[in-house]
């Protein structure tokens, strides 16, 4: 019985989830309502509120899904005692490739303060928990620093997205990979 209930819980997010990208077509993500999902995803309110408290959450809960495949893919593939900036940013390309339309709508969209968080905590959790190879200076500068290096990636992200930097998606997490490890460079001396 659990194993089917489950499939029912993983179906029902995927609706949802689903149901919110499509939306991004009709709407920005800040006018999107759980009526909105709800009547788009075909199921009632106590199924969208069995999982998620809010749009926002649900827009949180994908970007925590894409940092957990981040992590698991670059501990699982990498030397993680070699912390690598480049090996992060590729495999945050390769997340936000493997869900293009979502990632593009997203960036194209009126993006909240809130959705921009999240999206730079992706980058912010991986760099912490590796502040100690990374950084000689103190934890609060490193603070700093991480802070306004994810807020640029993620502003050359966005820019890319919406036809701004005219360059391929390889090249653009090439260019940001050696910015950043001059970055990190600087920091450590």
């Amino acid at each position: 019985m659990a194993k089917a209930e489950y499939k029912s819980s993983l179906r029902s997010k995927k609706l949802i989830t689903d149901a919110l990208v499509a939306l991004l077509d009709e709407k920005t993500l800040d006018k999107i309502t759980v009526t909105d999902i709800v009547k788009k995803a075909d199921i009632n309110r106590g199924t969208f509120y069995a999982h998620y408290e809010s749009v926002s959450d649900v827009v949180t809960s994908i970007f925590e899904s894409a940092y957990d495949i981040i992590k698991s893919s670059i501990t699982t593939f990498h030397d993680d005692s070699q912390f690598d900036m480049g090996i992060m940013l590729k495999e945050l390309q390769m997340v936000m490739e493997r869900d293009f339309d979502f990632y593009k709508k997203i960036f194209s969209s009126d993006i909240n303060m809130k959705i921009y968080e999240e999206i730079s905590n992706v980058l912010i959790s991986y760099v912490y928990d590796h502040e100690s190879e990374v950084s000689t200076v103190s934890h609060e500068d490193f603070v700093f620093y991480t802070s306004f290096y994810s807020g640029g990636i993620i502003k050359l992200y966005r820019d890319w997205f919406i036809g701004e930097l005219p360059m391929s998606f390889d090249e653009l997490t090439a260019r940001a990979t050696v910015l950043l490890r001059e970055l990190q460079h600087h920091v450590a001396n």
